[in-house]
C-alpha cells in the first residue's frame, strides 16, 4: 500500500522482494535500517534494558578495582545524562552520540576515564546477547546482489553497528555504515539521506530504503526522493512493548529517576 506521504508499507520480507521485482530494475542502492528492521529487540523497553546494562557495568567495576558505584547511581546517572544529551539535539540539532553519554556519565561518577571503554563493551555485549537478527530479511538481500548500506538513527558510531552486523550477519556484503550520530544527521529529520547519496554517487531515485519507522524510514526517505519501504514490527509486538515501556516509564517516575 502506498501512503498518501508517498512509501509503501509492507508486511513482510518476501513482500519487499516482490515489490522490489515489480519494476524493470533493480536499484542501485539499498539502505536498509538496523534496529527492529535487520536487528530485531525484544519487547524489552529502552529504560529496562538501561536497568540491565547499569547491574552489569557496576560489576564490571568492581571486577577492575575502579570502585563500586552502584547499579542506582549508574542508572541514576545515564538517564540524567541522556535527557540533557536529548535536550540539547532537540534545541542544537544533530544527534546524541553515546561515547559522549559514556563520558559524562563517569566525569559525573569521578570515574577513571578508561571506565568509558569498558561502559561501552560491556553494552555492545548485552546487545549480542538480546537482539535477533532477521535472517529472512538478510537472505533476500544477498538474492538480490545490489550493493547494500546500512543506515540508522543512533547514539551508537559507525564502527560498533558494523561489530553488530558482523555477528548477527556475517554474510552480508555490506558497502558501509551510515550512523546518524557519526554524521551529526539524522533519518527522522531526513538530513541522513543527502549525505547516504552523496557519498555513493547515487541519484535518490536508484535507492530503495527500508526500515520500520513510518516517520523516519518512510515519511522522510520519501521526502528526500528515495523509494522508502516500510515494514513495521507485527501488530502483537508493538501492543506488548508499549505497554511493558508505559509500565517503566511510571515505575522510574515514582522512584523519581525521570520527570
Amino acid at each position: 500500500m502506498i501512503t498518501p506521504e508517498g512509501y509503501e508499507t509492507l508486511s513482510s520480507a518476501s513482500r519487499l522482494e516482490r515489490s522490489l521485482r515489480r519494476g524493470r530494475t533493480l536499484p542501485r542502492l539499498l539502505s536498509v535500517d538496523v534496529f527492529d528492521t535487520l536487528l530485531w529487540r525484544g519487547t524489552r523497553p529502552e529504560f529496562v534494558r538501561f536497568g540491565d546494562v547499569s547491574v552489569l557495568q557496576s560489576r564490571a567495576l568492581v571486577a577492575r578495582g575502579w570502585g563500586g558505584a552502584s547499579a542506582l547511581a549508574l542508572l541514576r546517572t545515564r538517564l540524567a545524562v541522556t535527557r540533557q544529551a536529548y535536550q540539547r539535539v532537540r534545541a542544537e540539532g544533530g544527534e546524541v552520540c553515546f561515547r559522549q553519554i559514556l563520558e559524562n556519565l563517569c566525569q559525573d561518577l569521578a570515574l577513571p576515564a578508561d571506565a568509558v571503554d569498558l561502559f561501552e563493551q560491556v553494552e555492545l555485549d548485552y546487545e549480542k546477547t538480546v537482539l535477533r537478527p532477521n535472517r529472512a530479511l538478510a537472505l533476500l538481500l544477498q538474492r538480490l546482489a545490489v550493493p547494500v548500506v546500512v543506515t540508522s538513527d543512533t547514539p551508537l558510531a559507525a564502527a560498533r553497528i558494523a561489530e553488530l552486523m558482523r555477528c548477527f550477519h556475517p554474510d552480508l556484503p555490506l558497502q558501509g555504515v551510515f550512523a546518524s550520530c557519526q554524521e551529526q544527521a539524522t533519518k527522522r529529520d531526513g538530513s541522513l539521506y543527502p549525505r547516504l547519496c552523496r557519498h555513493f554517487d547515487v541519484d535518490p531515485g536508484a535507492v530503495v530504503h527500508v526500515g520500520d519507522n513510518p516517520l523516519a524510514d518512510g515519511k522522510m526517505a520519501a521526502a528526500n526522493g528515495l523509494a522508502a519501504k516500510v515494514i513495521p514490527r507485527i501488530l502483537p509486538w508493538r501492543l506488548v512493548h508499549g505497554w511493558r515501556a508505559g509500565r517503566a516509564r511510571r515505575r522510574l517516575r515514582g522512584q523519581g529517576l525521570i520527570p
